[in-house]
C-alpha cells in the first residue's frame, strides 16, 4: 500500500467512524466527533524536545527523548517510536517497557555510529516506516545524526531517490559528522 493511499485509508476510517456515531446514537441524543489528535511539530517543540524536525509529514525526528517528551508526543498523537539508539547507550533502554503505558508501539533498530549504516537497518527501517503508513512516528537517536544518514539511505537505496535529493533529506532530518559515511555508501551503489 502506498503512503497516499494508506492516508486516504486512515481519513475515511476517521470519517466512518463520526458517521457511525451520529447515526448509531439513539434519536434525540447529542454526539460530538470524536478528538483526533494530530501528530505536529509544535507539539514535540513545546515539549523541548532535541533537534526536532518533521522533514515528511507525519515522520517527527529528533535527539534522544526523555519519559515526559515520549508521553507528551503520544498524547498528541504520535504513535509510532522508533529508537536508533543501543539499548546500552546513555538515556536508552526504557522504551519497552514504557510504550505500552501510553498505547504507544516502540521499535529499537540499533545503529552503532557509521558501521551500523547498511543495508539491513535501512531495510528494517523502510519496514517500520512502511507499516506505520501516515500514522504518527517518531524517529529518534542521540542527536538525530544517525536518524538523517539512515533516512538518506532509504531515500537512495529504497525509493529511488537521486543522491543529491537523498543528502539534503538526511541534512533536513538530522544528518551531520555522518554525512561523509553516507556519501561514500551512495557513491559505491
Amino acid at each position: 500500500m502506498t503512503s497516499s493511499s494508506s492516508l486516504r485509508c486512515t481519513r475515511s476510517a476517521a470519517i466512518l467512524t463520526v458517521l457511525l456515531t451520529t447515526a448509531c446514537a439513539p434519536e434525540g441524543a447529542q454526539t460530538e466527533a470524536p478528538v483526533v489528535a494530530t501528530p505536529s511539530i509544535e507539539a514535540a517543540r513545546s515539549l523541548g524536545v532535541v533537534n526536532a524536525r518533521m522533514p515528511i509529514a507525519s515522520l517527527l525526528t529528533a535527539g534522544q527523548l526523555t519519559q515526559e517528551q515520549f508521553d507528551g508526543l503520544a498524547a498528541s498523537g504520535f504513535k509510532n517510536f522508533i529508537s536508533l539508539r543501543l539499548p546500552e547507550e546513555a538515556g536508552a533502554g526504557w522504551e519497552e517497557d514504557h510504550a505500552p503505558t501510553v498505547s504507544a508501539t516502540f521499535t529499537r533498530v540499533p545503529v552503532a555510529g557509521g558501521a551500523g549504516l547498511n543495508r539491513e537497518n535501512v531495510e528494517e527501517l523502510a519496514r517500520l516506516l512502511e507499516a506505520a503508513g501516515a500514522e504518527g512516528t517518531v524517529l529518534y537517536c542521540a542527536s538525530s545524526n544517525r536518524v538523517g544518514a539512515l533516512l538518506a539511505l532509504k531515500a537512495a537505496w529504497i525509493d529511488g531517490v537521486a543522491p543529491e535529493e537523498a543528502l539534503q533529506l538526511g541534512r533536513a532530518a538530522g544528518m551531520t559528522r555522518l554525512e561523509s559515511n553516507v556519501q561514500e555508501l551512495l557513491d559505491r551503489s
